[in-house]
C-alpha cells in the first residue's frame, strides 16, 4: 500500500513537472521592423512579430525622438498573422535616434511590454556611417598596394646588378 502512495506520488510530481512550464509561459517580441539597434533609411511602418497571438485593438505601440518627442503613429493594426502587429507612421521620421514602446494584450490576457531603438540615417550618401565601410576597404587596399610598390622597390635596390 505504501509502494502505491509513493507510486502515485511520484507520478503526480513528474506530471507537474512536465505541466509547469508550459502553464508559466508568456509571450515575447520575436523580429521587429526596425531591429533593435538597425540604422535605418526611411521608414513608413513599424512591424512587430510575437510568440503568440495577440490583440491589435488592445495593444499600443509608441514612437518617440530619443529628446522625448513623440511620433505620431497610425491605428495599431493586424499583420500577414494574428501573432504580427503593424503600426503605420504617417509621417517618415527624419534623421536620428527613436525609441519604439510596446504594450500588446496576447490573445490569453497577458500583457507583453517591452521596448527598443533604432536610427533612421541619410541614406542620400551623406551619413559616414553609411560609406565607411566602403572608405575602409579603399583604405586597406591602397596600404596593401603601397606596401607591395615598397617591398618591390626594396628587393630590387638589394639585389646586385647584372653586367
Amino acid at each position: 500500500m505504501r509502494a502505491r502512495r509513493v507510486s502515485i506520488a511520484l507520478i503526480t510530481i513528474f506530471v507537474a513537472t512536465l505541466a509547469g512550464p508550459a502553464a508559466a509561459a508568456h509571450g515575447n517580441l520575436l523580429m521587429s521592423t526596425p531591429a533593435d539597434g538597425e540604422l535605418v533609411g526611411p521608414l513608413d511602418e513599424i512591424r512587430l512579430e510575437f510568440s503568440t497571438f495577440v490583440i491589435a485593438s488592445e495593444s499600443t505601440i509608441e514612437v518617440a525622438a530619443i529628446n522625448g518627442t513623440q511620433i505620431a503613429v497610425g491605428t495599431v493594426e493586424r499583420g500577414e498573422s494574428a501573432a504580427i502587429l503593424v503600426a503605420p507612421l504617417p509621417e517618415p521620421p527624419t534623421v536620428g535616434r527613436y525609441v519604439v514602446r510596446y504594450d500588446v494584450t496576447a490573445s490569453d490576457g497577458d500583457t507583453i511590454a517591452g521596448g527598443y531603438d533604432f536610427e533612421v540615417v541619410d541614406v542620400g550618401g551623406s551619413d559616414p556611417r553609411l560609406t565607411g565601410g566602403l572608405a575602409a576597404v579603399i583604405g586597406v587596399i591602397v596600404a596593401a598596394c603601397s606596401y607591395l610598390a615598397y617591398a618591390a622597390y626594396s628587393d630590387r635596390k638589394r639585389r646586385p646588378k647584372r653586367t
